[in-house]
């Protein structure tokens, strides 16, 4: 049995063919015949037809590919947020006295634009814009409690 690589079909054919081998085990063929009928893995199989099964038909369809268009802010976005937290912006509301750790900044392009970043895309974005990590104040047992002065180089 050869094994096919269906991701290079087009999107229609990837379609036609999981429809078509769900109904082949419909009718009474095996796993393992449906697959060897069409060059592809049992497991795969398998899965289709769990899908059909637990998702319905619709779920084996050909839906749109990529990314959603919403998923990452746009160049006048961007510069809106660097303005907000640098604090040049003109409502006095949102300014660089606010902690800005990743999380704000994540609110706040949500709250602003509608736009919803994972906290990876809001530190990727906030060292592409030359901010430095957040960095966590130290808890009071972590800190110096013996009162000696740091070194002066």
């Amino acid at each position: 049995m050869r094994v096919t690589d269906a991701r290079s079909l087009s999107p229609l054919e990837q379609q036609k063919l999981r429809l078509e081998a769900v109904a082949t085990v419909e009718k009474g063929k095996t796993h393992k015949e449906t697959a060897a009928m069409f060059g592809i893995a049992r497991s795969t199989v398998t899965r289709w037809v769990m899908t059909k099964k637990y998702s319905g038909e619709s779920a084996l369809r050909s839906h749109k590919r990529g990314r959603h268009p919403n998923l990452r802010l746009k160049n006048h976005q961007a510069d809106i947020i660097v303005k907000i937290i640098t604090g040049k912006s003109p409502k006095p509301e949102e300014g660089p006295n606010l902690p800005w750790t990743r999380k704000a900044v994540q609110v706040l392009i949500e709250r602003r634009f509608h736009v919803r970043v994972s906290i990876w895309t809001v530190g990727r974005y906030l060292k592409k814009w030359g901010y430095p990590p957040h960095k966590h104040t130290r808890r009071k047992s972590e800190q110096n409690n013996l009162n000696i002065p740091a070194m002066v180089e």
